[in-house]
């Protein structure tokens, strides 16, 4: 509201009471409702909820997404962490350096996605399935 500048008829008090009012009711504390309705998520909460239920579990898919998000963003610590370097030549402080993508990580990498998309839509599938 504040960026638009229109007026709110609620506070943001009030419009999270009538959010978390229902959960409290149904028997989570107000702690739990709170977190409940958390706003934003962020993208690692997703990925790593999503993660555990498939077989590569939270910690080695969000290792996976983490390099491959690094590498198509551009993101300089991810892209030498993963990617192969050569250096061509030194002077001084500074480097030249050739920088490669290894096939075969970038293969295992690509597994694991294919995995991940597989299970998920699997995952899909199972739960909207009807069982009358």
């Amino acid at each position: 509201m504040a960026l638009t500048q229109q007026p709110a008829t609620q506070t943001q008090q009030e419009r999270l009471q009538r959010l978390t009012d229902p959960l409290i009711a149904a028997g989570l504390t107000d702690e739990q409702a709170k977190a409940t309705v958390k706003t934003t998520p962020s993208y690692t909460e997703i990925g790593r909820s999503a993660s555990e239920l498939t077989t590569l579990g939270a910690d080695l898919a969000q290792l996976v997404w983490s390099d491959c998000s690094a590498l198509a963003h551009g993101d300089a610590y991810g892209t030498l962490a993963m990617l192969d370097r050569q250096i061509v030549a030194r002077n001084d402080d500074v480097a030249l350096v050739h920088v490669t993508g290894p096939i075969s990580g970038l293969h295992w990498c690509t597994i694991a996605a294919v995995l991940m998309v597989r299970q998920g839509f699997e995952l899909l599938q199972a739960r909207s399935t009807s069982y009358r």
